[in-house]
């Protein structure tokens, strides 16, 4: 009688290939991002590919921006209220700390950039250039490390070879201007 109100395994779900230790999740249990204007595919997050690292280069730009933007404000607004006819026409620029200048820079700068970063992601010829440009980063084929430590020896050898080389040219030039100028 148990047995009958069990779900046999025919009735369960598909899952993913996953460790005999993880726990098994169903297929509803994934996360699903959406990618672009109006996706008519819905894409898992390790399906994305190279899109993930231009969604990572959107978000570092956006915090940059806000980071520059926020410094940029309150770089103007503190020197704004140094400015006597800036203050005669505008006395609330004196009337915030300088503390509170800085947040309130922060947050506009940072929804200034939030408004830039959105509006560029939503130009589909910008995302279309950074995903060619991504998807060519990952066909190149990156050095080994010990192909970057004989490079740089290559490099750091034949500097020193050119400074003696140039050091020896520079006193035998030295040398002989002084004798031909002595006579």
């Amino acid at each position: 009688m148990a047995n009958e109100d069990r779900p046999t395994k025919q009735d369960e779900p598909p899952v993913d290939a996953t460790f005999d230790d993880a726990p098994q999740a169903d297929a509803g249990d994934k996360e699903i991002v959406h990618v672009g204007e109006g996706a008519d595919k819905v894409v898992e997050a390790s399906e994305l590919g190279t899109t993930r690292y231009v969604i990572a280069g959107y978000f570092a730009g956006a915090i940059g921006l806000a980071y520059v933007l926020g410094k940029v404000l309150f770089a103007t607004w503190s020197r704004l209220a140094e400015q006597q006819w800036a203050v005669d026409r505008a006395p609330w620029i004196t009337q915030v700390s300088e503390d509170g200048r800085a947040t309130g820079s922060t947050v506009v700068g940072g929804l200034i950039a939030i408004a830039v970063t959105v509006h560029l992601y939503r130009r589909l010829d910008i995302r279309n250039w950074l995903n060619e440009a991504a998807s060519e980063l990952a066909k190149v084929t990156w050095p080994t490390k010990k192909e970057v430590t004989n490079g740089t020896l290559v490099v750091i050898v034949a500097t020193v070879v050119a400074t003696v080389y140039v050091t020896l040219l520079d006193r035998f030039w030295g040398f002989v201007t002084d004798l031909i100028y002595r006579v």
